[in-house]
């Protein structure tokens, strides 16, 4: 039931926030709702281009739709519809970039059968480590 958001990049002019290419390391943190923990994940990808956009950086989220977006060089700013097993999920996010590093989150709510409001926030930070094989 989780809509997970990943860091990917490469993309075209002018259409997303400026990082640094090469290797980058990404951690994203997921706070599961209703006393679920935390779920940390990792991982790395070789980054060649310049800019990520904002369709790229939420490709795993195939079920969303984006409602409105602010992009600009350092930072992208968004609201997404999702439907998650049925149920209508509305998510606020944001990610900065200072070339080299990213910072950011999404919060996403939804109301899961009838039994009230639920939150999950995904946090993530990334960093480029450095040259791609």
């Amino acid at each position: 039931m989780l809509v997970i958001f990943t860091f990917i990049s490469h993309a075209s002019a002018a259409d997303g926030m400026q990082v640094k290419p090469g290797l980058w390391e990404t951690k994203t943190f997921t706070k599961i709702p209703f006393g679920g923990g935390v779920q940390e994940n990792v991982s790395q990808d070789c980054f060649k281009d310049s800019e990520v956009t904002l369709k790229e950086f939420m490709q795993d989220a195939q079920e969303c739709k984006v409602l409105d977006s602010d992009i600009q060089e350092d930072s992208m700013r968004w609201t997404v519809s999702c439907n998650n097993q049925g149920v209508e999920m509305i998510g606020k996010g944001n990610v900065q970039s200072s070339g080299d590093k990213i910072t950011g989150g999404i919060d996403i709510k939804g109301d899961v059968d009838g039994s009230g409001e639920m939150v999950m926030t995904i946090l993530w930070e990334g960093e480029r480590i450095g040259e791609c094989n």
